[in-house]
């Protein structure tokens, strides 16, 4: 869950279900010799929350 990046959102936060974690080790070849670097990289699937739904008790 991270807060929404929109100027006026519809909801506040965005929320996402976590796929994967992955460390990776890169070569990075930029005018001159291969540079090593690890990066992490998240894997996610991103999810909206349902308009026009109800829940909840007083929901009959």
């Amino acid at each position: 869950m991270v807060l929404s990046g929109e100027m006026r959102p519809q909801h506040p936060y965005w929320y996402a279900w976590v796929l994967g974690i992955y460390h990776m080790d890169v070569l990075l070849n930029v005018k001159g010799p291969f540079k090593k670097h690890q990066i992490e990289v998240l894997y996610v699937r991103w999810l909206a929350p349902l308009t026009g739904h109800h829940s909840g008790m007083n929901c009959a």
